[in-house]
């Protein structure tokens, strides 16, 4: 097999097994290509009967790696169990007061997910201070199933898990350290202990404003980073500067090579060393993907080197490729295994006739991230749904910095305060304030409201075509030098990029999506031709107060977690009403999120006689923002065409609470009649059907949750709804929907769709006519 990869065949051979592998997994459909790819070889003789045939074995092979990879990846373990002996495999993260780790159960040698909430911070200092890789522990809990996604491209937690062979979270309210022992260490978990251990020194002995970095770019570990700074890297397209990365673990290679030729050690010594090293790193530096595949290239570089001969580095990558396949079938799924492959060998194409021209340094560094992002963007749009304008020049600014700056004073850093115990003041003084620049600097182009660009999820057909476009930008270049032919290069991606940007205004349907955001509200309206973009409440938390040391620094947020993927995965970049029924944190508690990270023209707030904290500060940041804040009342109206939007409540500023303050907007949409509620009760909707007597509607969006104060029976006889919809949260503490709500519903013979057990509800739209769909069944 490697003498065959050796020969020029690695790349058709990685198309064979990925294409295999997706048949295996999901659909025979991915079969076709490969079966066309077969027939032209074949017909063409493009490639010898033995190649042919050699390529069709490589296929089988995978096709039934796949499939045994599928069938094992099941669970023994029964659901009603609750005793459990779990063995650590890697270190436990503890954020604020939440605890979690990958552990083991025995005797069933299966993987779980272990969860402890900490019930007092001298708890928590004495587990952060436990080396907890090969704990073996007797735990008490309850076995859950893993949430599966409830909205429409939003992120499957349960089928995340499914890939790495886990299919069970555990939960316990005891968790005691006596029950705990040591186990019997082999030599990997003694170097993930070697790992855990460091990270928990430079926690300690680092300064809290350089830590958090050291860990994350010598151990890989970004558990403590900064989430806004985080963020600010994304944006830029520089968050790869944030982990360990194979330019990382090349350097890292490469000083300690030039240190042992110097020392006197021969090349073939210490590339025999660098062989051993090198896998210790990997583990000490996490294991990702992108790491393995550095370190499993430069081992199997140095060993040709030594025993055969020297190889071409593109055929070494389709080696570690299709091994790291045949090892781990699943790692398929993995952006970080994708992109780290993808852009290393569209580099070394490019290395050979566009890398070696005659430049300056910084043109190169231009180019090479330039190639970066162009080859990144289909994986980055699927997955994340917008590229970074910013980042070749980000890279320019950030990377020699990182790579050859503040990497080797870490390791200096490192090494200088394990030898001595004490800190060289004056770098470490230094290397704070270079950081503290760096990341305002980070923050400040980030905030631009350019920064990045969102296109949406792209289809089957779009990747094809910036699959066609990318090959042809390359070929292009290839030609020759000069401004003129890069420009004529970019005329094929940029093209598509103007189809994609362009493709919400060639949708001739609309939709009315119920955003499942928990215990809360959110409904975005989106009209055919992108005439408007409406979005109704953002969700939030229901927020109490807590100790310092409880506050997690990536609390979960509707608005940014759940609200803005929703609308970025289809390409949604302006809200132009942003409608806020009132001022509960369940239904405007995400606006922030939403403000900060998509254009919105225009808010609407009902009338009231005084703003909630939360109303105030949403106001403060519209303002900041140069977004239009309207306070409304019944009458408010507008139509888009067909569309047409009256808010009937509320009257005036006497409601006697905020849920029956709320805006009660009337649409009628993609031939339908809608009622909006937000939390009205019992008085409110009393006013309202007394207000509007002919007032009929052909879907309700229940009030409050189906809480009792709501949906009267005077109500409904009112609206006379075709159908009820109830957004509330899964098992939620209030017990919404309440039975009496759900009974009056049923006496009415009222079909119920409800987000807590059907997920995201959607109605898709064209002209008159319409089909509702839901994320679960």
């Amino acid at each position: 097999m490697v003498r065959f990869l050796c020969q020029g065949n690695g790349f058709f051979c990685s198309l064979v097994a990925i294409f295999s592998l997706l048949s295996s997994f999901s659909s025979y459909f991915y079969f076709i290509p490969l079966f066309l790819f077969f027939l032209f070889s074949i017909f063409t003789r493009y490639l010898s009967r033995r190649l042919t045939l050699l390529f069709i074995l490589c296929s089988v092979l995978f096709f039934i790696r796949g499939y045994v990879a599928s069938y094992d990846n099941g669970t023994d373990i029964r659901s009603e169990r609750t005793d459990f002996t779990l063995t650590f495999t890697h270190g436990w993260v503890i954020d604020g007061d939440h605890l979690s780790a990958q552990a083991i159960d025995q005797p069933s040698n299966e993987k779980l997910v272990f969860t402890y909430y900490i019930p007092s911070k001298e708890e928590k200092d004495s587990l952060e201070k436990v080396t907890s890789t090969g704990l073996i522990c007797n735990v008490m809990g309850k076995l859950e199933t893993p949430q599966k996604a409830t909205n429409f491209h939003s992120f499957d937690y349960q089928q995340y898990l499914e890939r790495k062979g886990i299919h069970w979270q555990i939960q316990t309210d005891q968790f005691d350290l006596r029950s705990c022992q040591m186990g019997n260490t082999n030599i990997v978990t003694q170097i993930w202990q070697l790992r855990e251990k460091g990270i928990q020194y430079v926690s300690k002995y680092f300064p809290n404003e350089t830590a958090p970095l050291v860990n994350a770019l010598v151990y890989g570990d970004r558990s403590q980073l900064d989430e806004t700074v985080e963020t600010a890297y994304q944006r830029l397209g520089i968050i790869h500067l944030l982990a360990i990365s194979g330019m990382h673990v090349s350097l890292l290679a490469g000083m300690l090579l030039f240190v042992g030729l110097r020392l006197g050690v021969t090349r073939q010594h210490m590339l025999m060393i660098l062989v051993g090293l090198l896998p210790i790193y990997g583990i000490l530096a996490g294991g990702t993907p992108s790491v393995i595949r550095a370190v499993a290239m430069l081992m199997f570089a140095a060993l040709f080197k030594i025993f055969l001969s020297a190889m071409r580095t593109q055929d070494v990558l389709c080696i570690v490729f299709v091994c790291y396949l045949l090892i781990n079938p699943f790692i398929l799924y993995d952006v970080g295994f994708q992109l780290s492959f993808t852009v290393t060998y569209v580099l070394l194409l490019s290395s050979y006739s566009l890398l070696k021209r005659r430049t300056s340094p910084i043109r190169s560094l231009f180019i090479i991230s330039f190639i970066c992002q162009l080859a990144a963007t289909p994986i980055l749009l699927y997955s994340f749904y917008e590229i970074s304008i910013f980042s070749p020049v980000a890279n320019i600014l950030f990377v020699p910095i990182f790579s050859f700056v503040i990497l080797p004073l870490f390791l200096f850093l490192l090494a200088y305060h394990m030898i001595v115990g004490t800190w060289a003041w004056f770098p470490i003084q230094w290397v704070n304030t270079l950081l503290e620049r760096m990341n305002d600097l980070s923050l400040t182009i980030a905030d631009f409201p350019q920064a990045v660009l969102t296109l949406g999820r792209p289809s089957l057909w779009l990747i094809l075509l910036y699959l066609i476009a990318i090959n042809l930008f390359f070929l292009q270049w290839e030609k020759g030098e000069g401004r003129k032919n890069f420009l004529l290069a970019s005329i094929a991606p940029f093209f598509v990029f103007f189809i994609h940007y362009l493709t919400p205004y060639f949708y001739f349907t609309g939709e009315v999506s119920f955003i499942d955001v928990g215990q809360g509200d959110s409904i975005f309206i989106r009209l055919p031709h992108n005439r408007g973009n409406y979005l109704i409440d953002t969700g939030g938390v229901l927020s109490f107060d807590k100790e310092e040391w409880q506050e997690r620094t990536g609390a979960f947020d509707p608005g940014e977690d759940i609200v803005v993927p929703f609308l970025k995965s289809k390409g949604i970049r302006k809200i132009d009403k942003l409608i806020l029924t009132h001022g509960d944190s369940d239904h405007m508690g995400g606006a922030p999120a939403v403000l900060s990270m998509i254009e919105v023209s225009e808010i609407l707030l009902p009338i009231t006689k005084e703003r909630s904290a939360l109303e105030t500060e949403i106001i403060k940041i519209a303002h900041t923002k140069q977004v239009n804040v309207r306070q409304v009342s019944a009458g408010v109206r507008w139509r888009m065409k067909t569309e047409e939007f009256q808010i009937l409540m509320p009257f005036d500023k006497t409601a006697n609470n905020k849920n029956d303050g709320s805006i009660v907007l009337y649409a009628v949409i993609g031939g339908l009649t809608w009622l909006f509620t937000g939390d009205l009760e019992e008085a409110g909707e009393a006013k309202l059907v007394n207000k509007y007597e002919r007032l009929s509607v052909d879907v309700l969006k229940v009030g409050h949750h189906g809480s009792k104060t709501s949906t009267t029976e005077k109500f409904l006889d009112g609206v006379k709804p075709k159908l009820a919809v109830i957004s509330v949260g899964r098992n939620n503490r209030f017990g919404h929907p309440t039975e009496e709500v759900l009974q009056r519903l049923r006496n009415h013979q009222i079909p119920i769709v409800r987000t807590d057990r059907h997920g995201g509800i959607t109605y898709v739209f064209f002209k008159g006519n319409g089909t509702f769909s839901t994320v679960l069944p």
